[in-house]
């Protein structure tokens, strides 16, 4: 899918490589008028060449020139995947490009709808360069072997192309936790990274057998919530340190944890906000993510809602990188319970309760209505009638508000797209008012 990649292009992603290692320390005020300078780029882009944004800032009555700084955005509407797909994805790709001239991916995310994103060649230069950032700064080095668990046929197909950065081995997603824990054994990686639901199965498998062969120094988890006890557990099992990696297909790299622990924002590559009510939440609140893609020109997405909540942060980091930074994503807005008052408790308060108890094997919580839930328990050796009352009083106390809890005993978790677990999947509607 590189019909434009060739020998120029491998030449100029050493500058790519360089560019992004300096801005990671650039001032505030570089950062600024870089991104000013990028996203008017982008807006002009995508107006004159995507059918999508033409006809959506005419709709706003609005024009490219009106955006002269950052303080313009919210002159620009909000978008959604669900108007991307009802609009047809075909109407965000640029003239010049298709499938022919750029890498291609599809998401379907939590809905299970597809979603074929372009990337053209620049973009994955300057992505490419970004994760080279990353991975330095959680301390991956070239000569590391690293170990990686994709879920997507494409990039498992890529990590055969990474060998000039890293030495990866890509292992499917769908293999059986023997078979990963056994290729993980012979590879004997310093780094392994994947879903942190995908460690957590193959430690629970090393624990039973005693397996203490594997460790790696450093373990990267993300495409899911980060929850503390969860990253505890894998880090006790496997021995290394973990360091959270936040992205989406749409935009690829958001936001990474660095070894002092501080979540840094790729600003040079996402203009990322956090919004309640369309207005900006101040660091340390909670905001609905919203992203700009400054690099894509295939396939541009710009103000895009990506279901997120999250909550920025004014940290200045002892690292001395000054990207701006952001404190945690609690959730997707279908991972809040919402109680009947219409205020929403995030999945982090719940899930700790169910982690705690080792007679559960495996758990998830449904919310149908808001007064409704449904925890669905692969029940473990030793589980009773008395620990299952005692998960109820205990998540009742959580909600504080009149909820009814029934308790489903089944033989397996069901799994979301590409292998993901969500430990909470509410269907009532979040209300941003309630931020």
């Amino acid at each position: 899918m590189y019909c434009e990649r060739g020998a120029s292009m491998l030449l100029n992603l050493p500058y790519h490589v360089l560019m992004a290692l300096k801005n990671q320390y650039a001032s505030p005020e570089y950062l600024k008028k870089w991104q000013q300078k990028r996203l008017k780029h982008m807006i002009e882009h995508a107006y004159r060449n995507t059918r999508f944004y033409h006809q959506k800032f005419r709709e706003a009555g609005i024009h490219p020139h009106d955006i002269q700084g950052l303080s313009d955005m919210q002159k620009i509407p909000l978008i959604s995947k669900d108007e991307v797909r009802n609009q047809g994805a075909d109407s965000l790709v640029a003239q010049g490009y298709d499938e022919r001239n750029c890498e291609v991916h599809y998401t379907s995310g939590s809905s299970g709808k597809m979603l074929r994103i372009l990337y053209d060649s620049e973009n994955h230069l300057y992505e490419s360069a970004i994760a080279y950032r990353y991975h330095l700064g959680q301390g991956v080095r070239p000569w590391h072997r690293y170990y990686l668990i994709l879920h997507d046929e494409k990039e498992l197909q890529d990590t055969r192309k990474r060998s000039i950065l890293h030495r990866t081995m890509g292992v499917a997603g769908d293999l059986p936790d023997e078979e990963k824990i056994r290729l993980a054994q012979d590879y004997n990686p310093h780094v392994m990274g994947g879903h942190l639901s995908s460690l957590i199965s193959m430690g629970k498998i090393m624990e039973t057998q005693q397996i203490d062969s594997i460790r790696p120094r450093i373990l990267i988890v993300g495409g899911e919530l980060s929850l503390p006890a969860h990253r505890r557990y894998v880090e006790r099992v496997f021995g290394g340190a973990t360091y959270d990696k936040y992205g989406a297909f749409e935009v690829k790299s958001i936001a990474w944890e660095c070894r002092h622990h501080t979540m840094h924002m790729d600003a040079d590559s996402v203009m990322v906000e956090f919004l309640k009510d369309g207005e900006p939440v101040a660091p340390g609140e909670r905001g609905e993510v919203v992203v700009t893609s400054l690099w894509n020109k295939a396939m541009p997405f710009i103000r895009y809602r990506l279901g997120d909540i999250g909550v920025p942060s004014d940290k200045v980091c002892e690292c001395g990188r000054t990207l701006p930074a952001m404190e945690i994503i609690e959730g997707r807005l279908d991972d809040f319970i919402v109680l009947p008052s219409g205020a929403f408790i995030p999945p982090g308060a719940v899930v700790p309760l169910f982690l705690s108890v080792t007679q559960v094997d495996q758990f998830k919580i449904v919310q149908d209505k808001k007064d409704s839930i449904r925890v669905q328990i692969r029940p473990g050796q030793g589980y009773t009638h008395e620990i299952e009352q005692g998960l109820i009083q205990k998540m009742k106390e959580v909600l504080g508000e009149p909820v009814h809890i029934d308790v489903e005993h089944v033989e397996s978790i069901e799994q979301i797209a590409r292998g993901k677990f969500r430990a909470v999947i509410s269907h009532v509607g979040v209300d941003l008012s309630h931020l």
